[in-house]
């Protein structure tokens, strides 16, 4: 190989270096950028200066002794391309919780009929203090219900409690720790508490064991007898009222 070729040679790979270093600071310099840009647009509540319009609720939640809590609830629109924006702290079970959140938006949108393309709506959900609130789906007829007010420019009666899960159809699920989240909702000052349907009876049982000779073997079966059912609301002494989707719910909010 002559000098000339090897002097073209250096200059091409001379040439390819410099391209992949412009390349790479060109990348450092823009793409982490927009990224960052991306992460903060889907996690972060803007300032409140923004807002159009916002609900302030309450949602029932256990915390991790199993003891019943309720979580600060704020739910806003602002201008926007149709994003969900959150900002949610001392909460398990995230996941659980985000799908809560698009179901509940999904919900608002078909019973509002009010398209939502337009605009951002955030939550913001959060237990006091240092104490951790298990999420999951039992925040879903609370976060739909507060969508819907927000859109319609409505706010909700603060002396009314909902727990429930909630599907696209609007259908309220059942969930745990029922009496624990009504005792609390009652030191709060609420008087009516909304359950899912079928969860507003309390039952007392107690073991029963027959035993039957075979042989000389004894054969032993327990079973569990209902001897006592108490309404949550005569045993915790506040009004229950049972909702099966979230129209029912609607009408005691008076949205």
């Amino acid at each position: 190989m002559n000098k000339n070729n090897i002097l073209m040679l250096l200059i091409v790979v001379l040439v390819f270096l410099t391209a992949v270093n412009i390349f790479t600071i060109l990348s450092m310099e823009f793409m982490p950028k927009h990224m960052e840009k991306e992460k903060i647009e889907l996690t972060s509540v803007p300032c409140e200066e923004i807002f159009e319009n916002k609900v302030i609720a309450k949602a029932p939640a256990i915390n991790t002794r199993g003891e019943g809590m309720l979580l600060d609830l704020e739910v806003a629109i602002m201008p926007g391309s149709g994003r969900l924006l959150t900002d949610i702290e001392n909460l398990l079970f995230w996941v659980d919780t985000q799908k809560s959140i698009k179901t509940a938006k999904i919900v608002a949108e078909k019973v509002s009929g009010i398209d939502t393309s337009n605009m951002d709506i955030s939550y913001t959900l959060r237990a006091a203090g240092n104490t951790s609130a298990v999420g999951g789906g039992s925040a879903g007829a609370i976060l739909a219900l507060s969508t819907i007010a927000v859109l319609k420019n409505k706010q909700l009666n603060y002396s009314i409690i909902v727990t429930g899960s909630i599907d696209e159809n609007g259908t309220i699920g059942q969930v745990g720790g029922i009496e624990s989240k009504i005792e609390v909702a009652k030191k709060s000052g609420a008087t009516l508490f909304l359950i899912p349907k079928g969860q507003g009876i309390t039952e007392v049982t107690k073991s029963m064991k027959e035993c039957e000779d075979i042989g000389s073997t004894e054969i032993c079966e327990i079973s569990y007898k209902r001897i006592k059912s108490t309404p949550l609301g005569e045993k915790l002494n506040i009004t229950i009222k049972e909702i099966s989707n979230i129209s029912e719910a609607m009408e005691y909010y008076k949205l």
